[in-house]
């Protein structure tokens, strides 16, 4: 792809501002919430002449009936559970009207009468380019560059835009504008991943299975066998041609197929020497490496950690994107577009004249000209997604603008539709995630996409010294980086709302706190009593037995990344059963879990931490930072074959 040049050379800023007066037809569209942007701080306005490439999203019909569709679909009680929805079906429904394309098409032509407009080939998107000051003049609003206090990062934006009356339903957002576009590369080290974050073993330390059948190592080295022993997993499933599970990675998070077969050797030896995931690369995604000290131990931990549960299911390595942004080129930002493009083609937003992508400077854009970059346009629908997909990567909740996250949490809604269980590691900077220094004395830090609604968010367990005596037993308690609490923008949805109520009721967090979802501007104290709570469930996540390299040995990693394949594992494992019993893929569990309370473990000690706090307290029933709590496997198995 080419970048117009104007724009990728440093714009000549002002410092010289400009009133403007907002005709009566026009209401503010967006503007930059203080809470969730306070890490960018503002500079000189931009130079009118620089020439920007302008995305205006084009909102989606029957969103407000989609999350009444997948709780009719997935709630326990529905007649409906489990009547999933092709993708087509749901491509159909959810498509922008050709009355909203054609109005706001007529508006931009009217006043951007010399641009080419194009429609992308979802029909999600109108693409053009522009100057900053034609957009201005548009959008009624004055153009800055931004730098943030986390990255170092630069980008162009503005503090609010606005938009003809009668167009407030058609446009989702416009980027450039609180949706900010990047002018400067961001720090290539800034991989969002979460975990590992225990140090490798020292020689003098370094444990080996030497007897697998012991599990009185578990509190400080946890295998396989110590996971299956935690939660009564003693079955064994049997292959189905239909059941598999995904893991993502990106940002040059490459696993070790060498390091995996060692691994599986030592801590899973009924499952074949050779076995390995399905490489499903998006974008010119490279694939693995034979040589393990090239792969990360995030991704050998992902794969680690879910192989001995999901087997015998059909494992894909999703890894998504080329050379040139996994190892950290074109300053952007965004994790997961290109990837749910790849699986949802109406997702996509490749067109043919060269210049898109899903958002420039946020999102990876194809065709990518640089050196080692995918030469070829996205891939648009290019997989069909796996039953379970489990993400060990996520973001500040204030690092994207909301409707930027609200649009991406809907893809997942639409993933749910089609019986996709989407489960997702609920961050490891407990309530301060990736930015902690930020928040000492303002509002808790969100992760997205833990935060969505229609995903399910893992948090982390520990187990305890204490925790084998006797007859092994084990006790857990909430990992102290674990994160969790409640989204700044999406609200308490219906089957959390019985959980969440009885934790306020029961267990009110010591904090001041605000409500956005009854006054949008009020935002002191330290987190939204209305938002979505998370995580949802919790699983082991410290001192897990990792191995990375031919020589190196067990590494014990920690963070929500083990958590979350582990749980994703699990659920895979469940499919087997329903798969064989002639029945469909568990789908979107969120409104299961939370009715069947006895199908966990409630983890009652520990406490997160950050923003100079001591975060939030496990205690009796659902909590934000072990959510319902740890799987009883042989009971969720129980409640999900009892389904139809």
């Amino acid at each position: 792809m080419k970048r117009p040049a104007t724009f990728t050379a440093v714009a000549v800023l002002l410092s010289v501002a400009v009133a403007r007066v907002v005709p009566s037809n026009h209401v503010r569209h967006e503007v930059r919430d203080g809470l969730l942007n306070s890490h960018w701080t503002k500079r000189d306005r931009m130079e009118g002449a620089t020439t920007v490439p302008v995305r205006v999203g084009l909102t989606q019909s029957n969103l407000d009936i989609g999350e009444a569709m997948l709780m009719n679909i997935s709630h326990p009680d529905s007649e409906h559970y489990g009547k999933h929805l092709s993708a087509s079906e749901v491509d159909e429904m959810f498509a922008p009207s050709k009355k909203r394309i054609d109005a706001v098409t007529m508006w931009l032509k009217s006043a951007l009468s010399d641009r080419a407009i194009k429609l992308s080939r979802s029909r999600q998107w109108l693409e053009l380019n522009a100057t900053v000051a034609e957009l201005q003049d548009l959008l009624h609003t004055d153009y800055h560059e931004y730098t943030s206090k986390i990255s170092g990062r630069a980008a162009l934006g503005c503090q609010e835009y606005h938009i003809p009356l009668q167009l407030r339903d058609d446009i989702d957002f416009i980027t450039p504008g609180v949706m900010m576009l990047e002018i400067k590369k961001r720090d290539e080290n800034s991989v969002r991943s979460f975990g590992p974050m225990v140090p490798k073993l020292t020689p003098t330390t370094t444990m080996r299975p030497e007897q697998p059948g012991n599990l009185s190592n578990c509190s400080s080295m946890v295998t396989p066998e110590c996971v299956r022993a935690m939660y009564n997993v003693a079955d064994k499933p049997k292959g189905h041609p239909n059941n598999s599970i995904g893991i993502y990675s990106t940002q040059g998070q490459q696993y070790s197929p060498d390091s995996l077969s060692i691994f599986l050797k030592l801590f899973a030896p009924e499952i074949p020497q050779g076995t390995q995931p399905e490489f499903q690369g998006v974008d010119g995604a490279p694939t693995p490496t034979p040589l393990p000290y090239d792969a990360a131990e995030e991704a050998d931990l992902d794969f680690q950690a879910a192989y001995p549960l999901a087997y015998p299911a059909k494992v894909v390595n999703y890894l998504v994107d080329d050379f040139y942004y996994e190892a950290g080129g074109g300053g952007v930002s965004g994790l997961f577009n290109t990837f749910l493009d790849a699986l949802d083609k109406s997702y996509c937003t490749y067109s043919a004249y060269g210049e898109t992508g899903d958002l420039p400077g946020v999102d990876p854009t194809y065709p990518d000209t640089s050196e080692g970059g995918y030469d070829q346009p996205e891939q648009c629908g290019a997989y069909t997604p796996t039953n379970v997909i489990s993400i060990s990567y996520g973001e500040d909740g204030g690092s994207l603008p909301m409707n930027y996250q609200r649009r991406q949490c809907n893809e997942w809604m639409k993933l749910g539709l089609q019986g996709v269980t989407v489960i997702v590691a609920s961050g490891d900077g407990g309530v301060a995630g990736f930015g902690g220094s930020q928040c000492s004395d303002g509002p808790f830090v969100t992760i997205q996409p833990a935060d969505c609604p229609y995903v399910t968010a893992v948090g982390a367990t520990n187990l305890t010294t204490s925790s084998i005596r006797g007859n092994v037993k084990f006790l857990e308690k909430a990992a102290g980086f674990s994160g969790g609490g409640f989204s700044n923008i999406f609200g308490t949805l219906s089957y959390q709302a019985k959980s969440v109520n009885s934790y306020f009721n029961n267990h009110p967090p010591p904090y001041d706190y605000y409500d956005i979802t009854l006054n949008a501007t009020h935002t002191t104290g330290r987190y939204n009593r209305g938002g979505r709570g998370y995580p949802d469930v919790s699983a082991i996540g410290v001192n897990f037995a990792t191995w990375v390299g031919v020589n190196d040995g067990i590494t014990l990693a920690a963070g929500t990344s083990a958590s979350a394949p582990v749980f994703a594992g699990l659920i895979t494992r469940i499919n087997s059963f329903r798969l064989n019993a002639g029945k469909k893929p568990v789908g979107f569990i969120n409104p299961v879990l939370y009715q069947h309370p006895e199908a966990f473990n409630d983890i009652m000690t520990g406490h997160s931490s950050g923003c100079s706090t001591d975060g939030f307290s496990a205690v009796e029933g659902w909590d934000p930072i072990t959510g319902m709590g740890t799987p009883n496997y042989p009971k969720l198995k129980e409640v999900f074959l009892n389904m139809p």
